[in-house]
């Protein structure tokens, strides 16, 4: 008989900044515009192999193999965008020195799952 345990884990984080001029290409005749983006991700997998192999009379081979695997998967995000930040330098670095607040998403997901 022979057991094996295989884990795996997985990690995953991205950190992105955008920031849009006042009155460029892509916001002609508007005002500056900034967002950031932050996401990260925590993955397990783990799986029991279990072999059995027996030889009857040396004629006939019989292998069973049993399996067992548990996984998780966790995710959070978060997302900012700002218009008319105060000043043009100040980017996407300090959101809260702008005077308009836009759309602000928050989410996580701790369940079980792919």
């Amino acid at each position: 008989m022979k057991y094996r345990v295989n884990v795996g884990l997985d990690y995953n984080q991205q950190n992105t900044g955008q920031f849009q001029g006042t009155d460029t290409y892509f916001r002609p005749n508007q005002g500056n515009r900034a967002q950031v983006r932050n996401s990260q991700t925590q993955a397990w997998t783990i799986e029991n192999v279990v072999t059995y192999d027996k030889t009857i009379k040396d004629k006939h081979h019989l292998t069973v193999t049993g399996l067992y695997s548990a996984q998780q998967s966790s995710t959070y995000f978060t997302q900012v965008e700002r218009d008319s930040v105060t000043a043009d330098f100040v980017q996407y670095y300090n959101l809260g020195l702008s005077s308009n607040t836009g759309p602000t998403f928050l989410s996580g997901d701790d369940k079980p799952g792919a």
